[in-house]
C-alpha cells in the first residue's frame, strides 16, 4: 500500500512538472485590457442603461462633498476614467453613439480636473503627489488599445480624450 501511494505521488509530481514546463515555454504578452489596468474599477451602468442618470447623480453628490481641491482633481480624474471604461464596454457592444457620449463626458471630467488643478496651483493649494497619475497613464494605454479596434467615427473622440489626459500629466502631474 505504501509503495502504491509513493508511486501515485511520484507520477503526479512528474506529470505536474511536465505540464508546468510546457506551459512556461510559450511566451505570453502582458494583457493591457481594462481589467488589468483598472481593477477594481469597472464600467457598471453605461449611457444606454435606464438607471445611468442615477449613477451620474450619485457621483455629482459625492463630488459636492469633496472640499479639498487636490482630492477634487483626483475625483474628476476617477470620473473620467470611469467614462472611458464605459466607452470600452459600449464599443464592445457595438453602441458607438453611446460610446461617443461617454467619451464626451470623459473629456469634460478631464477638463474639469485640469481647471481645478490650475486654480488650486495658483492658490498654492495643489499637491500633485496626492493625485493618482497612474490612472491617467493607464487610460492612455487603454485608449491606444481602443483606437486599434474601434470604428473610424470614434477615433477623433478617443484621441481628444487622450490629449486631455496628456495635458494634465504634463502640466500638473509630472
Amino acid at each position: 500500500m505504501k509503495k502504491l501511494v509513493v508511486t501515485i505521488i511520484s507520477i503526479s509530481l512528474f506529470l505536474g512538472s511536465i505540464f508546468s514546463v510546457s506551459a512556461q515555454e510559450e511566451p505570453t504578452q502582458p494583457q493591457q485590457d481594462s481589467y488589468v489596468l483598472f481593477w477594481p474599477i469597472v464600467a457598471g451602468k453605461t449611457e444606454d442603461d435606464k438607471f445611468y442618470s442615477l449613477k451620474i447623480a450619485k457621483e455629482k453628490l459625492l463630488g459636492f462633498f469633496i472640499f479639498d481641491k487636490t482630492k477634487k482633481v483626483d475625483y474628476e480624474i476617477l470620473k473620467g476614467t470611469k467614462r472611458v471604461l464605459e466607452t470600452e464596454k459600449l464599443i464592445k457592444d457595438g453602441k458607438i453613439n453611446y460610446a461617443q457620449k461617454s467619451l464626451e463626458k470623459a473629456q469634460h471630467a478631464y477638463s474639469e480636473a485640469y481647471n481645478l488643478a490650475k486654480a488650486a496651483k495658483q492658490e498654492g493649494n495643489f499637491d500633485g503627489k496626492k493625485v493618482r497619475r497612474d490612472r491617467l497613464i493607464n487610460v492612455r494605454t487603454l485608449i491606444d488599445n481602443l483606437k486599434s479596434s474601434s470604428p473610424a467615427e470614434i477615433q477623433q473622440a478617443l484621441e481628444d480624450a487622450k490629449n486631455k489626459t496628456s495635458t494634465l500629466l504634463i502640466e500638473y502631474l509630472p
